[in-house]
């Protein structure tokens, strides 16, 4: 899996990893963001499918697998 404390898209100006407090915040503020999203659009479901499909192929992109994860 990818390394989730490394932003492809805009790197330190040094090339170093951000700081993993960063990368967490930034997570959390892309997770409110889909969820705001989400609900916005309930009225659409055709959008709902939409925005979760593109979370759902971002992650399996990034690495994420079903094995990640303990649902029981």
């Amino acid at each position: 899996m990818k390394s989730m404390w490394r932003k492809k898209s805009s790197p330190s100006s040094d090339g170093e990893c951000l700081n993993p407090n960063q990368m967490i915040k930034l997570h959390g503020e892309k997770v409110l963001n889909i969820i705001n999203t989400v609900i916005n659009a309930l009225d659409d479901l055709n959008k709902c499918h939409a925005e979760l499909n593109k979370l759902g192929y971002d992650h399996y992109k990034n690495g994420t697998r079903v094995e990640h994860f303990n649902v029981s």
